[in-house]
């Protein structure tokens, strides 16, 4: 256990620099098995379920966490976080690696860029 505080996945990938968008980052995380889809009742009668993203075993293992969220019966009840010293350690694990390189190179996924600067 580690008195780490977690941060969500956008904080961690700006402040490592990864050129990704949290739904890039999530897509590439589940393919590589860290993170899976769970599954919770809508908080509107006669909705389908809301899906939410959890940390996997191995997700767990390489820095991921599953935090308890204080309003489970209106909202995810739990949600992934990131411990800052793991997280590059996360995106260097060969599942991710290999997994961020090929959906790069598939083009299911896109880097972001710098948007151009407006002259003043």
């Amino acid at each position: 256990m580690t008195n780490e505080t977690t941060i969500s996945l956008t904080e961690a990938l700006s402040s490592h620099g990864i050129a990704l968008t949290a739904a890039s980052a999530n897509k590439v995380l589940h393919s590589a098995g860290m993170i899976e889809r769970r599954a919770r009742e809508s908080g509107k009668p006669g909705r389908p379920p809301k899906s939410y993203w959890a940390a996997t075993q191995l997700g767990e293992a390489n820095g991921i966490v599953n935090e308890q969220t204080d309003h489970a019966h209106v909202g995810d009840p739990i949600t992934a976080k990131y411990l800052p010293s793991k997280f590059s350690a996360l995106w260097a694990h060969p599942n991710v690696a290999e997994t961020l390189r090929a959906m790069l190179d598939q083009g299911e996924i896109k880097a972001k860029t710098a948007a151009p600067q407006e002259p003043f």
